[in-house]
């Protein structure tokens, strides 16, 4: 089957793209070990002379060495379904490609299937006291936007940091789906209508 073509391009992470790309790649593969020590953790974490430590201890280290772990892996691994490395449109579907641990991947989606999309700021600052202290800025500043998608439990991340973000194009991308779903709306509609004056005949 052949590929399908794109039209345009109407976002790309670019750089941002590439650094999640790479933080992925280091994190998923740490995420394994980290889950298989928290067995070892709860069964034979032993002290210096030898002998089990508390169960206590034990069940609270390797709970943080789980939850740390499958933040990791299974964490990364929907972020990474989740972010786009570059949307393009292609007739009325979205071509959504991503990326996985070796490669890239390739999703379609029809225009109607997005939804609303909400700004997010994105921005974390430290108290201006404890800067004061501190003798510096604390200030991060991620803004990015979510686009709810049919069918999916999480929705898509539009990181604006992406060398290519063009916000007029999304905002046409999320106008566009909504015409595409009154359209898809009003012919279920006209169908339904036409099938209840047919059982009336």
């Amino acid at each position: 089957m052949m590929a399908q073509e794109a039209d345009r391009t109407i976002y790309d992470a670019g750089w941002q793209g590439t650094k999640v790309r790479w933080v992925a790649r280091i994190f998923i593969p740490l995420g394994v070990p980290m889950m298989l020590g928290a067995i070892w953790a709860l069964f034979d974490l032993r002290a210096v002379d030898g002998s089990l430590e508390p169960i206590g201890a034990r069940i609270a280290i390797a709970a943080l060495l789980f939850v740390t772990g499958f933040l990791c892996t299974v964490g990364m691994w929907i972020y990474l379904s989740i972010y786009p490395m570059r949307l393009q449109t292609s007739g009325d579907t979205i071509i959504m490609e991503t990326a996985r641990l070796i490669g890239s991947g390739r999703t379609i989606l029809p225009i109607s299937h997005f939804g609303s999309k909400t700004f997010h700021t994105g921005r974390i600052g430290a108290p201006g006291s404890l800067e004061r202290r501190a003798g510096f800025r604390f200030d991060i500043n991620t803004p990015f936007s979510t686009i709810a998608i049919a069918g999916w439990r999480l929705p898509m991340l539009i990181d604006h940091q992406g060398g290519g973000f063009d916000s007029g194009e999304l905002r046409r991308l999320t106008s566009a789906a909504e015409r595409a779903r009154r359209n898809a709306q009003a012919s279920a509609s006209a169908s339904d209508g036409k099938r209840s004056r047919r059982g009336r005949a």
